[in-house]
């Protein structure tokens, strides 16, 4: 009986979870849906974890209903709105820091590294989870993103996508579009 009573934190629960973050940026609370998104965290990445387990042992393409796809997608994309919202009068690095993210201290080893800017959340979805819905037009902000950054602010991005993940994305766009 104490079983049937717990909270089952399934697939449908990873999908409300990104569902009422959609609603916070759709009501224009970018913290808010940020905040909904960090909550839930934990659980959405046990979520993934597992998918990708599975679709390594099963080879079937689980990782399309891995609930981060989703909401890198959707984090991306609220930096990325946030950063058109600041317009050319804002300060470079406030722009830099939510597309590109913002300089963290130097790791152990001395490196400089960066948070997790839109840029760096949409090639995530592309590279990570390239047979989602999300896939194409995450590709599509990234290389729109990173052409502002080198065109507009002479940033050199160290991303390179291989070719054939290219081909890959198309190849999935089609097979969804046929389905």
């Amino acid at each position: 009986l104490i079983k049937k009573l717990m909270w089952v934190q399934d697939l449908w629960f990873a999908k409300s979870v990104v569902f009422k973050a959609h609603l916070k940026v759709i009501e224009g609370d970018f913290p808010g849906a940020m905040k909904v998104l960090d909550d839930f965290e934990s659980q959405l990445l046990d979520m993934d974890r597992i998918l990708k387990e599975e679709e390594e042992k099963t080879g079937q393409p689980l990782s399309k209903m891995s609930p981060m796809a989703e909401c890198r997608y959707l984090m991306g994309k609220v930096l990325q709105e946030q950063a058109d919202k600041l317009g050319p009068a804002a300060q470079k690095e406030q722009v830099i820091a939510l597309l590109a993210g913002q300089s963290m201290p130097p790791d152990a080893q001395g490196k400089v590294r960066r948070s997790d800017g839109a840029l760096q959340h949409f090639f995530k979805v592309f590279v990570d989870y390239p047979n989602t819905a999300w896939a194409a037009d995450a590709g599509s902000r990234m290389r729109k993103i990173q052409d502002k950054l080198e065109r507009e602010y002479g940033a050199h991005i160290n991303m390179k996508v291989p070719d054939d993940q290219w081909k890959k994305v198309e190849k999935m766009g089609f097979e969804e579009a046929r389905t």
